[in-house]
Parts: structure tokens; sequence; C-alpha cells
């Protein structure tokens, strides 16, 4: 049996790059092409790549560029959640196949928005990193809002702030 493509459906016969999408998220998040590929370690050009297969695969626009860098559209909006749990979830995938194998490995996103915090945070991770070497540490800026908001949409593990922690209990 023969399956029809068209402009509609061409995206359902794709498997999505998970990194694609996390490099979309970051995108979003920076509001910045160019402040990705330094994040992830990867060409502008190279991002750009990455953002042109996934709309190609979409079928529709993801992001509006513009000199003042990237917004998502509102079809990209509405596809948010699910990109989010696309990469939480393979987040979690490899982190449990590295443990069922013996292995100590995954990231570890933590997010704060005091300077004062960051030789503090700077010693722990170092701690950190030398009894789990397969454990990868990040370290997000923002204001407590926004680092509170990427803790709810799961994109930070830890988040230090003050501000409205009666609204979050834990960590994710």
């Amino acid at each position: 049996m023969e399956v029809q493509t068209n402009q509609h459906t061409k995206g359902l016969n794709i498997q999505m790059d998970t990194e694609r999408c996390r490099a979309l998220l970051c995108a979003i998040e920076e509001g910045s092409l160019t402040a990705v590929s330094e994040k992830m370690g990867y060409t502008l050009s190279g991002i750009s790549r990455m953002m042109n297969a996934l709309e190609e695969e979409a079928g529709f626009p993801l992001l509006v560029r513009s000199r003042s860098g990237v917004v998502p559209t509102g079809e990209c909006e509405q596809l948010l959640p699910l990109l989010r749990d696309l990469v939480r979830q393979t987040d979690q995938y490899h982190q449990l196949t590295g443990e069922l194998a013996g292995l100590s490995r995954g990231t570890i996103r933590i997010g704060t928005s005091y300077y004062a915090y960051y030789d503090w945070f700077a010693e722990l991770i170092a701690g950190f990193q030398k009894a789990y070497p397969g454990i990868r540490v990040e370290i997000a800026e923002g204001t407590s809002t926004e680092l509170l908001g990427s803790l709810k949409t799961a994109m930070l593990t830890f988040v230090s702030s003050v501000n409205e922690l009666e609204n979050m209990i834990g960590c994710r």
C-alpha cells in the first residue's frame, strides 16, 4: 500500500530529531538564533538549517525572523507543549537507559537569578561532576519569573529563587 503525502501530512512521515526540537525551544527562550548557536555549540548556519528542516517537516513556518530576533508563530505556540514533552521524555529515556546499563548520565539544568550564587554553584558543580562525570550540568540565567516559568515547563531541573515560592513546590 502506498501512502500519499501532501503539504498537510508530510510531517507525519518523518521522525523528528529531538536536537532540532531542543534548538527550537532554545531559540524561543533566547529570542535569537545567534544566541542558540553559541549556547548549543553549533554554527549559526547549522542552527538555521535545523530550523529550516523543522519547518519543512511541519509544513509551515515555526519562527518569525527579524533583525531583532525570533519569535514563535501561532502554530508553533500550539506545538510548544508537545515539543517540550518530547525533549523532556527523550532526556528521561537516555537517563534511564544509562542507569539500567549501570551508568550515571544525563543533564541537570539549574536556573538562578542571583549573580552572587554563581561561585557557590560553580563549586558545587565541580564537586558533583567529579562524582558523576557522565552528568552534564548547565546553568541558566534569568529573572525569577522567567526561571520559574522554565521550571514549570520542565526546561529547568532546579531553580534558586525566593519569588513566587508559594506557587512552586519541589523541583522537576
